[in-house]
Formats: C-alpha cells, sequence, structure tokens
C-alpha cells in the first residue's frame, strides 16, 4: 500500500511540472489521492498600487463566500455577506472582481473569483483595500463520490467549467518524489502551489447514467503501448462497429459479446475525448497527431479516455514522465480543452403559425429555433416572401435562410400571398446527436466506452397567411378619359350599399386608388362613388366586384363633368318687359359670355378659358332670350358687344359664375336679366311773338303742343302716307295731316305706358317736355293763343342720350358790364368738383329780385338758374350791371352737401374732417352763410381774352356728405332656467319609492332643467367694412394719368367695428357708396355669421348733410350636442336600454351672473336606443358637465363618472359635439359539458339556463369548447340538459342550480353527464346460467359494431351505448355444444340505471344409434367414442341397444365417432365423421356393424428391445464426459492469460 501511495506522488511531482506548460492554463493539473477536507481561506489585506508603501491600518475583515449560479438574489456588487465593517466609521465599495486565473467575471459560470473591496474611513484617513474569494459553484454539474469497487473511481465533470471548482476544496497533498533527478526544492515549490491553489488536482468521481440499451462488443487484435510510453497492451474495440476505448485501464479486458450498454451524459470530459479522439466524429488526430499510427492514435484515445473516466489509473503500466514526453498528457489537455460536441437536436417554438398584419405586410411571430448554436437548419423561402434571422440580423427572398441554435426568426409577405406555407423536413447541419455509451462488461473486466450517433429528427412549421384581397380603381373623365383625382369610392358587402366594408382613398393624380386590404372570404362585393372629383356628378353605377385571395381586382369607373346653363332675358329697364319704347329696338342685341376668371379643364388638363376671353356670343332674336349651353362651371361674366338700336351700350358685367351645387345635380342653371335703357331726351321751346318792330319781343303764354311718335301714326303704320322726299318723313309731310284721331306719344314708368304730357308755355313763353325715348317726333300746336296763328308742325328727332334739352328758342343779346365766374369745389379736397352740376341763383340785393338772363342756346329765352359745367364752374351768359349781389345754392353736386346745411363731427374738442373715419363723435348742425358781392369798378377781376369782357371769379366751397353705420349684434342668450317644481319633485320621489317597493318599472327619463335662451346683445363681435365697388373722390378729380382719384378700392377695408356691451358698434364720416361687412368675430359662444350685409349710402338729397345707415346681424349661438355610444365590452354590440343622468358640473350662470343651476343639479335622464346611442336633448351652454351611468342588470356596476367640459373654441362651429364610447364589462358565466368518467368536453348536448321565473334565458348545444354567456342578470338559475347526446351513449345529467354575481367573478359551471349502462348475461335456455365462450356483438341500427366480447361466465357491462335508439345484440359464435340464439332487439332508455339485457341459448342435439349393418337392429355393447378434430375424447359410452341422446356437442365442426370395442361377433366400424349443425333440433347420426367372417387362426410375430441400445448408450455418455473436461480446461488457461495482462 506505501508503494502505492509512493507511485502516486511521483506521478503528481511529475504531473505538476509538466504541466505547468500545458494548454491549461496557470493552474496545474495532475492526478492525486483523493482527499476532501476542506480548507478555508482567511481575509488578507492587499495594499492597492496606489498606497504601496503605506501602512495600511485595517479594521474591517472579510470572509470567503460560496454561491451558486442558480441563487438569482445573488449580486456581487451588492453582497456584503461576510464583510465585517462598522457602517458608522467606514464604507465599503466592490472595487472590481476577476477570475482567480486572471480572466473575466462571468457571474453565470462555476468558478472561483478574485474580488477586491474599497475601504473609505470616514476621518478623512488614508483609504485601503481588502480581498476576498468569491465561489461560484454549479449544483447541476458537482461530482459526488462513490466508492465502486475499492480501488475504482471515475470522475463526473458537468462542463469545462466545472474543473476551476477545484481550487475551492483543495485536497491536503503531500508531495513525495522518488525520482533522482527531483530536488527536495522542487518538491517544496510544488507544495507551495499546490497550497495557493495554483495547482488544481483532478480526482476521480463516481459517473452518472441514465438510459441503458443492449449493444454487441467486439474485441479485436491486442495493440502494444509504444515502448517510449510504457510496457502495457490494450485491444482494438468496436461495439456496434464504431471504434470504442476501455476505459479502465487497470482491469482485464472484456470479451466479445453482447452487453448492455448505459448512457453516460454528466462526463464531459469523456464526451470531448471519444468525439475528438481517434475514430471519432470530430477526429483532429490527424493535425494534432500527424505522423503517428493508428494503433499510436488509438493508445493515445485510450489513455485519455481511460482518464478521464478512471482518474490515475488510466495510467498503469506507464511512467508519468514519459506520458509527459510523448506528449500525452498534453493531449489529454488539448482534448479536454476543446468545445462540447455538437447536439443535432433541434426545435421550434412554434410549428404552425398564423400570419398577423404589420402596416402594409404580413408577417408571423417571432419563432426560436431551440438547439447547438452550430446546428443551423436552411429554410427555403418561397417567392414574395422575406425570411429575416432576428438574431443574426440576415435575411433571404426568394432564397435560402439560415438560423442557428439559439436564434429567432420570422417570415414577412407580401399583403398579396395566401393559402398555407410548409417549410417541409428541416434537418439540422449536424444531424446528429452524440451520446456516450459505457458497456460495463464485469466487476473484473473493463467498461468500454463509444461515442455513438443517433439521427436527430428534423422539425418543420406551417404558416397560415392572411387570405386578403384589395381593389385598384381608376378614375377617368367620361369624355375625354383623362384620369381624374379627387374622387371618394367606397366599398360595401351588399348591392344596395347599405354596409359599407371601407372607404378607399382619395383618386391620387393618375385617377387610381387602391383600397386597403380585407377579407377574401366576402367573395364579392360592391364598389360605388361617395364623392366625385370637383366639377364632377356623382356617378351611381354599382360596381359588383368579385374577389380572390392574394389578388388585387381592378375597376375602371368614368365621371361626367358637371355642365351649366345660362339663360340671359332682355328687358326694357322701364317697361319692364321685351317692348322696346319709341322706335327702339330690342332684337339684335349681341352678348358675350366672359371668363371672369381662368377657368380649368374640370380634368385638370390645363386651361380651358384663360380670363377675359369669350367663351360663347349669342344675339336676341325675336323670342327676348339666349341660352348659353354646355359650359363648365367657373366664375364667367356676360356683358353686351352691340347694344340695339335706339338703346345705351350696356356696360354691366353681369355675374354669370357657375358653381357646382350638388354633385347629384347634372346640369347647373342659372338665369339673368339684361335691362336696356332707351336713349332719352327731352327738347324745350320758348312762345315769343314780335311783329318785327318791337324793341323786345313778348313772350307768349298758354301755347299748347302735343308730341306724336311718327311710326305710330295710324296712316304711318298703313302705309297709306308717304315720306314726300322718299326718304324720311319731314314736318312738311304732316302739314295737313288729321292729329285728331291718333294718341299722343308715350313714355314708361314701373313697366306702365304713360302719355307725353302737352306742353303749356308759361308767362315766360316757356316748356319742355318729358325725356322722349329714341325716335323721330312730330310736335304739332294743339292750341294757339288768342289773335295768334298757329305755327307748323315741327319734327323733333331723339337720336342720342343727353340730360340736356333740345333748345328750340328765340333769343337776343345785351351788354353788361361784368361776367360772373363762379368755380364750385370740394371743401375737403380743395378741388374743383368736375363731376356734377351745381346750380345756383344770383340775388341781386338792390333790386330786390332774382337776376334773369336771356339765354340763346338752344333757344333763346330768360333763365334765373345757373348750372356748373364739367370744368367745375359757370359764367353767367351776360354780363351784371355793377351792383350788390347774393350767392345762393339751391343745387349742390351730388354727394355734396348743399350750402346752409352743413354739419360737423365733435368729441368735445375735437372736429373731425368728414375725411377721418371713425368710430367717435358726435354730429352737430354748422350751417354755412352763403357769398354776397359788391360788384364796383374796385373789384378784383380778369379781363376775357375772347371778349374782353370784365371777369369776376368766386369759389364756392361744399363739404362732402358722408354716412353714418350703426351695427347691431343680437343673438340667444341664457336668460332663465327652467326646472322642475315642487309639486313634480315630490311626484318623483314618491314614484321612485312605488318603484323600489313594487319591483314595477316606471320611466323616469326626461329634462329636469329647461335651458330658456331669448335674444339680446352680443358683445365682442368684430366685423370688417369692406368698399363693395371702388369708390371715387366725388369731385371728379383724375391723377396724373388721367384716372379717376380713388378713395378706396374695391374690396378695401375701411374699417373695423367691435360691438359694446349694448351689442352696437357706431363708424362714422363713411364716404357715399356701396359697402359690405363681414363678420371676423361671432362674440363669445356665438357661431359665425358668414352672410355679407351689403347697404349703400346715398343721399336722398344735397340737405342730407349725414346719410344714417343701421345694420343688424343675428347670430346663432352655439349648441352643444352630449351623446354616449354604449357597447357590451365582450360582443362589441351596442346595448340598448342603459340609462344616463347628465349633471351640472359647476354653477351654471345666466349672461348677468346669476346662478341659474347650482353644481350637481340633475339637468336630464336619457336611455340609450336600440343601436345604443343616446344624445341628450337638453339646450345645455357652455359649461362643466358630468354624466353618471344607472345600473344595467347582467353587467358590473360601472361607478365611472364621465366629466367634461363644453369649451367654445372654434367659432366657424354650429355644433360642438362631445361623444363618449363607454363600454360595460358583462358578467361571465363558464358551461362545460363534459363526460363524467374522463372529464372531457362533450359535443352535441342540448342546453338550457333557466331563470328564477322559470324562464328560459339561453339555449345552445354543446361543443368541445366552453359556452361563455355573457350578461345574465345577477340571480340564481339552473343549468338544465334538455336533451343528452344519446346516440353518443350518454343520459340526461341532474339539473344544476348556480349563482351570477355582478362582482367581475365567473360563474364556472359544470354538468357531467354519465353514460348508458347495460348489462347484458348470456344463459342457458334451461338453466339460466351464465354461459362462456359465446362471441357476442352489439350493433346500432346501421350494422356497425359497437362492441363485441367473448362471455366469460358473468354479465358482461357495457357503456356509452346509443340511447333511444334501436340496437341489436347477436350471437356470432355461440358457446361449445350451443346453437347461435337469434338476434334480441333492443333500446335502452335516458336513464343512469344499469338497464339488463339478457340472451338465452339452447344446447346442440344429437341422437347416435349403433346398429347392425344387415338388420339395422340397434346394437348393445360396443364401446363409442366422439372425438374432436383434434382428437379430444367428447363423449364415450357404451351402447345399450337405444340411440344414445348428447347435448352440448361442438356445432360446425368436423367430429368423429369411433368404435373402440365392437359388440362381441361385430367387426370395428370405419370412423364417421360428421358435423352438427347450427339447429335447436335433434340430429341423428348412425355407425353400422358388420359381423365377423369366420376365419382359421395364425400366429403372429412379437415386436422386442434392440440388444445393442445399451452399448450405444454407453459410448455416448463417454464421449460427453471428455467434452466436458476439454472445455474446462481451455476456460482456466484463458482465464489465467487475461488476468496476465
Amino acid at each position: 500500500m506505501e508503494t502505492r501511495k509512493m507511485k502516486k506522488r511521483v506521478i503528481a511531482l511529475g504531473l505538476a511540472f509538466l504541466m505547468g506548460l500545458s494548454p491549461f492554463g496557470s493552474a496545474v493539473t495532475y492526478a492525486s489521492e483523493n482527499n476532501t477536507e476542506s480548507v478555508e481561506a482567511e481575509a488578507e489585506v492587499v495594499i492597492s498600487p496606489d498606497t504601496a508603501g503605506i501602512e495600511a491600518k485595517s479594521s474591517v475583515t472579510a470572509e470567503d463566500i460560496t454561491k451558486d449560479v442558480s441563487d438569482d438574489t445573488f449580486v456581487v456588487e451588492d453582497c456584503m455577506e461576510g464583510i465585517i465593517y462598522d457602517a458608522s466609521t467606514e464604507e465599503v465599495t466592490l472595487a472590481g472582481i476577476e477570475a482567480e486565473g486572471g480572466g473575466a467575471y462571468h457571474p453565470d459560470q462555476a468558478g472561483t473569483y478574485i474580488a477586491n473591496y474599497m475601504v473609505v474611513p470616514k476621518d478623512q484617513s488614508d483609504v485601503y483595500y481588502i480581498t476576498r474569494k468569491v465561489v461560484l459553484t454549479d449544483t447541476e454539474g458537482e461530482a459526488h463520490g462513490e466508492a465502486n469497487g475499492g480501488d475504482r473511481q471515475k470522475e463526473d465533470t458537468a462542463s469545462e467549467e466545472d474543473s476551476e471548482d477545484a481550487s475551492a476544496l483543495e485536497p491536503e497533498v503531500k508531495v513525495v518524489s522518488g525520482a533522482e533527478d527531483v530536488t527536495l526544492e522542487a518538491v517544496r515549490q510544488l507544495e507551495e502551489k499546490i497550497e495557493s491553489g495554483n495547482v488544481m488536482v483532478f480526482s476521480g468521481a463516481a459517473n452518472n447514467f441514465s438510459a441503458r440499451s443492449s449493444v454487441t462488443l467486439e474485441k479485436g487484435e491486442d495493440i502494444y503501448y509504444p515502448d517510449y510510453i510504457g510496457n502495457y497492451l490494450t485491444s482494438w474495440f468496436w461495439v456496434n462497429g464504431k471504434i470504442a476505448y476501455c476505459l479502465e485501464s487497470h482491469k482485464a479486458t472484456p470479451p466479445s459479446g453482447d452487453y448492455v450498454a448505459e448512457v453516460l451524459d454528466s462526463n464531459k470530459a469523456l464526451q470531448k475525448i471519444l468525439y475528438y479522439g481517434y475514430g471519432g466524429a470530430g477526429d483532429v488526430t490527424g493535425s494534432y497527431l500527424s505522423g503517428k499510427s493508428a494503433e499510436e492514435k488509438y493508445v493515445y484515445t485510450h489513455i485519455a479516455a481511460s482518464y478521464s473516466y478512471a482518474g490515475e489509473a488510466a495510467f498503469t503500466g506507464c511512467d508519468y514522465n514519459d506520458l509527459v514526453n510523448a506528449g500525452v498528457i498534453a493531449y489529454i489537455d488539448y482534448l479536454t480543452g476543446m468545445e462540447e460536441p455538437p447536439k443535432g437536436e433541434v426545435s421550434l417554438s412554434g410549428t404552425s403559425v398564423k400570419a398577423v398584419r404589420s402596416g402594409d405586410v404580413q408577417r408571423t411571430p417571432d419563432i426560436k429555433l431551440d438547439g447547438d448554436y452550430r446546428n443551423y437548419i436552411s429554410i427555403d423561402i418561397p417567392k414574395n416572401v422575406t425570411g429575416y434571422n432576428k438574431s443574426k440580423g440576415t435575411s433571404a427572398t426568394n432564397g435560402k435562410l439560415q438560423v442557428y441554435g439559439g436564434d429567432t426568426f420570422y417570415l414577412e409577405a407580401k399583403m398579396t400571398v395566401s393559402g398555407a406555407y410548409s417549410s417541409g423536413s428541416l434537418k439540422g447541419s449536424v444531424g446528429e446527436t452524440w451520446r456516450t455509451l459505457v458497456l460495463t462488461t464485469g466487476e473484473a473486466d473493463q467498461d468500454i466506452g463509444v461515442f455513438e450517433s443517433e439521427s436527430a429528427q428534423p422539425v418543420s412549421f406551417k404558416v397560415d397567411w392572411l387570405e386578403m384581397a384589395r381593389i385598384e380603381l381608376e378614375k377617368k373623365d367620361k369624355e375625354t378619359s383623362h384620369p381624374l383625382s379627387g374622387a371618394v369610392y367606397g366599398i360595401y358587402t351588399d348591392s344596395a350599399c347599405k354596409n359599407k366594408l371601407m372607404e378607399m382613398p382619395v383618386t391620387d393624380g393618375n385617377g387610381k386608388a387602391v383600397s386597403d386590404y380585407f377579407d377574401a372570404d366576402i367573395k364579392k362585393v360592391y364598389v360605388k362613388e361617395i364623392t366625385p372629383p370637383t366639377y364632377y356628378a356623382t356617378n351611381k353605377t354599382v360596381y359588383p366586384v368579385s374577389v380572390t385571395a392574394g389578388n388585387m381586382v381592378k375597376v375602371e369607373a368614368v365621371d361626367q363633368p358637371i355642365k351649366g346653363e345660362i339663360t340671359l332675358k332682355k328687358i326694357d329697364v322701364e317697361t319692364q318687359a321685351f317692348l322696346a319704347q319709341g322706335d327702339a329696338e330690342l332684337t339684335g342685341a349681341v352678348y358675350g359670355l366672359y371668363a371672369k376668371e381662368d377657368i380649368q379643364k374640370p380634368d385638370g388638363t390645363g386651361i380651358l378659358h384663360k380670363k377675359g376671353s369669350l367663351i360663347q356670343q349669342k344675339t336676341i332674336g325675336e323670342g327676348g332670350e339666349i341660352k348659353f349651353q354646355d359650359l363648365y362651371p367657373g366664375a364667367m361674366f356676360i356683358r353686351e358687344i352691340t347694344s340695339p338700336v335706339g338703346y345705351l351700350p350696356d356696360p354691366t358685367e353681369i355675374d354669370a359664375t357657375l358653381t357646382r351645387e350638388s354633385p347629384e345635380k347634372e346640369v347647373v342653371v342659372k338665369a339673368v336679366t339684361s335691362k336696356e335703357q332707351v336713349m332719352k331726351q327731352a327738347f324745350q321751346i320758348i312762345k315769343v311773338s314780335e311783329d318785327g318792330t318791337q324793341t323786345e319781343t313778348d313772350l307768349v303764354k298758354g301755347a299748347e303742343f302735343t308730341v306724336y311718335l311718327i311710326s305710330d301714326l295710324s296712316e304711318v303704320k298703313d302705309g297709306s302716307l308717304k315720306p314726300s322726299n322718299g326718304s324720311g318723313y319731314t314736318a312738311e309731310d304732316f302739314t295737313a295731316y288729321d292729329f285728331t284721331k291718333e294718341t299722343p306719344a308715350v313714355t314708361y314708368e314701373n313697366g306702365k305706358a304713360v302719355k307725353v304730357p302737352v306742353l303749356v308755355t308759361d308767362g315766360k313763353g316757356y316748356a319742355k317736355s318729358v325725356e322722349l325715348p329714341y325716335g323721330a317726333y312730330i310736335c304739332v300746336e294743339t292750341k294757339t293763343p288768342a289773335n295768334l296763328k298757329q305755327v307748323n308742325p315741327f319734327v323733333v328727332t331723339v337720336s342720342m342720350d343727353s340730360r340736356e334739352p333740345q333748345q328750340w328758342r328765340i333769343f337776343d343779346d345785351r351788354p353788361y358790364d361784368f361776367l360772373l365766374k363762379i368755380i364750385k369745389k370740394d371743401a375737403q379736397t380743395n378741388q374743383p368738383v368736375l363731376k356734377n352740376s351745381a346750380v345756383y341763383k344770383i340775388y341781386d340785393c338792390e333790386k330786390e329780385k332774382y337776376v334773369e338772363q336771356v339765354i340763346q342756346y338752344p333757344e333763346k329765352g330768360k333763365i334765373s338758374e345757373f348750372s356748373t359745367n364739367s370744368q367745375g364752374f359757370l359764367v353767367l351768359p351776360q354780363a351784371l350791371k355793377a351792383g350788390h349781389y347774393r350767392i345762393e345754392e339751391i343745387s349742390a353736386p351730388d354727394s355734396y352737401v348743399r350750402q346752409g346745411y352743413e354739419q360737423s363731427l365733435n368729441d368735445g374738442e375735437t372736429v373731425f374732417s368728414p375725411l377721418d373715419v371713425t368710430n367717435k363723435g358726435i354730429y352737430e348742425e354748422n350751417p354755412k352763410e352763403g357769398i354776397e358781392l359788391i360788384i364796383n369798378t374796385d373789384t378784383p377781376h380778369q379781363i376775357d381774352p375772347d371778349t374782353g369782357a370784365y371777369l369776376v371769379e368766386v369759389a364756392q366751397y361744399n363739404d362732402e356728405q358722408v354716412g353714418s353705420l350703426t351695427l347691431r349684434k343680437v343673438g340667444g342668450q341664457l336668460k332663465t332656467v327652467k326646472g322642475e317644481s315642487a309639486l313634480e319633485k315630490v311626484a318623483g320621489f314618491f314614484s321612485g319609492l312605488k318603484d323600489a317597493v313594487t319591483g314595477s318599472g316606471t320611466d323616469g327619463t326626461g329634462i329636469r332643467q329647461e335651458f330658456i335662451y331669448e335674444e339680446d346683445s352680443v358683445e365682442g363681435a368684430v366685423f370688417e367694412l369692406h368698399a363693395k365697388d371702388t369708390i371715387y373722390s366725388p369731385d371728379g378729380a383724375v391723377d396724373e394719368a388721367g384716372n379717376p382719384v380713388v378713395r378706396y378700392q374695391k374690396d378695401d377695408l375701411v374699417a373695423t367695428l367691435t360691438t359694446d356691451a349694448e351689442g352696437t358698434s357706431v363708424v362714422n364720416n363713411l364716404p357715399l357708396g356701396t359697402f359690405y361687412l363681414k363678420e371676423t368675430k361671432a362674440g363669445e359662444n356665438f357661431v359665425l355669421n358668414t352672410e355679407q350685409k351689403e347697404f349703400t349710402l346715398s343721399a336722398g338729397d344735397d340737405t342730407a348733410a349725414v346719410v344714417y345707415e343701421g345694420v343688424t346681424y343675428k347670430n346663432e349661438r352655439q349648441k352643444i350636442k352630449i351623446s354616449i355610444h354604449k357597447k357590451d365590452s365582450i360582443s362589441d354590440k351596442p346595448l340598448e336600454g342603459v340609462t344616463f343622468e347628465l349633471y351640472a358640473g359647476e354653477d351654471i350662470l345666466s349672461a348677468q351672473g346669476k346662478i341659474l343651476i347650482p353644481k350637481d343639479t340633475l339637468i336630464e335622464t336619457k336611455t340609450t336606443d336600440e343601436e345604443g346611442n343616446l344624445t341628450f336633448d337638453s339646450e345645455v351652454c357652455h359649461g362643466k358637465y358630468y354624466v353618471k351611468e344607472q345600473h344595467l342588470p347582467g353587467y358590473l356596476p360601472n361607478e365611472e363618472i364621465w366629466e367634461f367640459e363644453a369649451v367654445y373654441e372654434n367659432q366657424e362651429e354650429s355644433l360642438v359635439e362631445i361623444t363618449k364610447d363607454i363600454r360595460n364589462q358583462p358578467t361571465e358565466s363558464h358551461f362545460t359539458k363534459t363526460d363524467l368518467t374522463t372529464g372531457e368536453e362533450l359535443e352535441g348536448a342540448s342546453l338550457q339556463i333557466i331563470d328564477s321565473e322559470n324562464h328560459i334565458v339561453e339555449e345552445w348545444i354543446s361543443t368541445k369548447e366552453t359556452h361563455v354567456v355573457y350578461g345574465l342578470p345577477e340571480g340564481d338559475y339552473i343549468l338544465h340538459e334538455e336533451l343528452a347526446p344519446l346516440i353518443d351513449g350518454y343520459v340526461s345529467a341532474a339539473d344544476v342550480e348556480f349563482t351570477v354575481l355582478e362582482d367581475g367573478s365567473i360563474a364556472e359551471v359544470e354538468m357531467k353527464d354519465e353514460y348508458s349502462k347495460a348489462e347484458i348475461s348470456k344463459t342457458d335456455i334451461t338453466t339460466g346460467k351464465e354461459l362462456k365462450g359465446a362471441k357476442l356483438q352489439v350493433l346500432d341500427k346501421d350494422g356497425k359494431v359497437l362492441e363485441e366480447w367473448v362471455t366469460d361466465g358473468k354479465p358482461h357491462q357495457i357503456e356509452k351505448l346509443p340511447v333511444g335508439t334501436e340496437l341489436t345484440l347477436r350471437e356470432i359464435t355461440a358457446p361449445e355444444g350451443y346453437v347461435t340464439a337469434e338476434d334480441v332487439r333492443f333500446t335502452l332508455e335516458d336513464t343512469r340505471e344499469i338497464q339488463k339485457v339478457e340472451m338465452k341459448d339452447e344446447c346442440s342435439k344429437v341422437e347416435i344409434s349403433k346398429t347392425d349393418l344387415t338388420t339395422g337392429k340397434e346394437l348393445e355393447g360396443a364401446k363409442l367414442q366422439v372425438l374432436d378434430k383434434d382428437g379430444k375424447i367428447l363423449e364415450e359410452w357404451v351402447t345399450d341397444g337405444k340411440p344414445h341422446q348428447i347435448e352440448k356437442l361442438p356445432v360446425g365442426i368436423e367430429l368423429t365417432l369411433r368404435e373402440i370395442t365392437a359388440p362381441e361377433g361385430y367387426e370395428i366400424a370405419e370412423d364417421v365423421k360428421f358435423t352438427l349443425k347450427d339447429t335447436t333440433e335433434v340430429q341423428k347420426i348412425e355407425m353400422k356393424d358388420a359381423r365377423i367372417p369366420e376365419k382359421p387362426v395364425a400366429s403372429v410375430p412379437k415386436t422386442g428391445d434392440d440388444p445393442l441400445k445399451p452399448i450405444l448408450l454407453l459410448a455416448l455418455c463417454a464421449v460427453t464426459a471428455v467434452a466436458w473436461v476439454a472445455v474446462t480446461i481451455r476456460r482456466r488457461k484463458r482465464k489465467k492469460a487475461d488476468e496476465k495482462e
């Protein structure tokens, strides 16, 4: 024993020195005796490099700790376990941690780690460091020692890393060297290394085995170790044809044969050696042991395998130094340092997945491939599918995707991909899984190890792609076929297009729109236009579309552009009809339709008509109207191109804009009217009388003149009066004409004809006609003053339009001293008023009368009123004599205040100019005095260059007339609230009390607080005042370019008005003209009024200095709509009958601040309709509110209070819609119908839920799934089985009572069905005893076998036979000796009791006769037997002269009647073969005997024993003995030879 210990120590010494150079690293591995004494390490102080040389003062100690890697609570950074310190005086933190050998810290790997802690004293003294060991263990991989055969030990290593644990529990080793070349110093150093943990000790440990299997071991030739290793041998081994190795060198070699192998997975080192060693699947000896023979490689691997399995016993017969020198130890180190052999098994986290939509693609859920990271599968990715390896960041399209063990991948496809994808069988690249098999060949023989492979099973998966379809719509112009954008189509599931599936996107610039994907199972959808493109009519065509999964169906649709038609009616402005005046004509007027703005082609391809271009031209015919047709909508106007004869050209641009009213209207119709103004002019006459000798002519008073339209004279009309000159009528043509029957000419006022008044000269001989329409007139003196001669008719032709009358006058010139020039000027601009005439009178203050002067044109006469001309001045026609004069204005120019009627706008001391538009000031009268002149030779004057006359010039200023606008804004304001009266509240209380007592319901819904709004002023509204048309300076001034001076361009902003608390706003000093108001801010809680209100400021006469205008705007208040959509949270179905209460969330105030409704007052109660919708009827104002829900039976109470605020935010919205979707959680009850025995779900049971009032509230047929019922009101119920699955052999179960609570709990109700139970007896019809051996069947009505058995003498129990349907009990094979019974038909009842069915069998009956062959007489004394086919005697008897009765002989099989002994004197008859029929009748069998003939007696030889038999037997025994001795000797020799090995 001492010698063995010495050998071990020498081996340890040599191994320690040599392995220090091996690839194991800094730790040296060697074999030693197994000593499990643990060594505790003490904490030691380590001085950090920064504090080297400074004496460390330590008060902190740290004990080593051991933790398992599976301990999730252990975090090294936070663990202070085992560290003793005073937290009040110092702080301890982890400074770093690393593996004992210098590697990184791995919290998930077992090993020994050095933790370095920094200690920071709080007294400002120096920082120092302490260290300790942290040992991590892996309990799943720890070796467990186990004695096995005394000195045999096996190493169990969970993984490579487990070898590091040796330093945690180091054996105490004493190194003793027996080698001469090893010094004592070397031994001491080795001992120090062992103690310090720098040498790792391998000890054998028991291996853990798992599965067992039978294998065949084949032993080959012996292999002797190379002499450079040692003097020993091993043998070639094969297990199931694979190279194997003996694992215990010190034991005898086992023979070939069949053995039981056990799987050893725990010894990872042995796995690596058998896999990477010689002959293994990962054989590395070709490179690592290159140059070595096969036998050498085998021996190296054999020693390595034996060492990993049995420890130092592997080195039996070898010198350790030789093993080191030969590289065997390094070879062991190399193999055990390799990775674990790859594993071929792979599995998928999902094998049948369904794709889900992800944006515009579909993808599978993530699938993980579990397996060795070196093992991969290649997935064939089909067309239009991309595979993504998330872990590797790789992808493949239409190719192969490689996925390694541990990787996560998924497939992604276009939405057009449908159907199912199957990956097929996916084999891992490794393909095989390796396992270590150890053959235990006997206590004295070696264990044999082999690394055997198994084919790894392939994996596969299936993907069900989405079945989706989509539609592509192409929209075109029906006329041009150009694509149209802006169309919106809907996809519907019904041909009536009421059930919209989805709305398609707006068609793009190419006229195309592609729908979202939808379920292709719909098969057929309908496409219809919802919104057409701008300027197009809605296409009402419904397009049926058949869809299939994965396809996009194209639909082409066209739209008809909306067209327009404009009708222009032509009328005379005064006749107000298509009726011309005078000789004018309305026909022949030519009109043009022009583009006001560029008119685009409706299909968007460009401009159809440019701005200002002529679109169409039409001429007025006899019908008086024209039509512009086939027009495209747009901004247009109509303007007269050519005016008709006698009418003024009309420059008016008549708005003819066509606007698309509705896409439902294909043609937009518009009608306009053009009013023509006939040319007009008056004429005036002065009637004088003179004899030619008078100094002055006499003015004639009282002469009357009548005017006739020549073309209306009867003789002209009928053609009887012809023009004397052949071309046109002259005055001479009417000298003798009789006018007494003719009608005077007419003019028109407001559509009515008015005769032209007779002209009567006044005292001055003056007469003036009304303005006559275009035409030729004859003026006839119809009344002549006494003693005067009638003047001849004269023709007056009106061929132009003028407000100046034609002058028919006689005048006489007279000289004046001074000519007076009056210049009319604008008081604000100081410019001459050019546009309109001012009329003056000149008052002679000395003569105290107005000046009259004679004019010669157009007729001679006297005038006393004088008008300014187009240059803004007037010069009196005759000179005035020197004197005192006053200029009086009797008519101011348009838009000016006549002198003497002026007013001023004053704001305190401030006086505003009429040009200053302002909202301030008050108008006050401020009349101006007239101009007085004293003309004498000293008066400043000018000399007229043409006549040389003196010219006195005077400027007279006029204020411009201005306008004042008062705007008033009104709207509905909350004034009061009409609530429930006290009597109504008391009635409501008692009604509720009654409902609570009786359980009856009273409709308590309705408005409780009615909001009353009244029209009142609105403060804070803002308006813009714009010029409707261009407003020019009224003085007619022009700029340098000759254009009129503009005050405001069209649409210019003139002023901004804001209403005050009274709802009014005023703006003063507006110029005369047409304006429009536009509201820009509606005022709090009101809707913006988009109406533009126009008004015109125009003075009725020139005495009005200020024109006042008032405009009132009424705004609608912004209404509040509070809606609730109530749904079941599970089914998403709307809930009807849910009552909600609307409350005030704050005090509701009137416009004056009075509290009308206190906070928390109930305003209204209302119940949802059948669609689950509710809209409160109360016209609430803006503010805070909240809604509470009343409890709905069958649902969990909803305590949520919906608080909201109706906020005024958008003044353009007439309605603020506040909507809440509320979902209620129904009660949930689960019902399972199960088999009483197996607990499995049953299909086909008809079940009912019955409430406490015996009403059926739910019915269903059970399936394999749990039946879920939602919305049962709280209460007690019964689950009743109306009909069990009788056909499946079940009977109805008892009612199950259960309770539903509205507390969120789920009622789990299970009803268990029992099987039908039948007890079937097979009995003897006579004895009633149960029979054995009958083969019976139970069949259903279709002949299907439901049960088959052979009777065993007991009643047969059957469960689950169909109930309520006729069944058949059939005997297939009767018991031996019985005949087959007739079928028994039976029907099981629906009961849980055992039901009994009985079938009775009758035995077979046979009568056997033994008769004389000749006489047929029954014989006595014959011994007969009945035998079956196997020769078994079934019956034996001796005949008694009567037929022998036998019962229960087998039926249907051949039997033999044999005569054993014949009656005396008879020969034994031949056997009679017979088969009994399957019948209850007695069957007869007869055997006939013949008599023995008489013959002489002869002797018969007798058989005996062979005399040679004893000799032969003795010889055989001798030979057997010799063979046994030889075999025994051979076995003993072989055993000795094995022991020598």
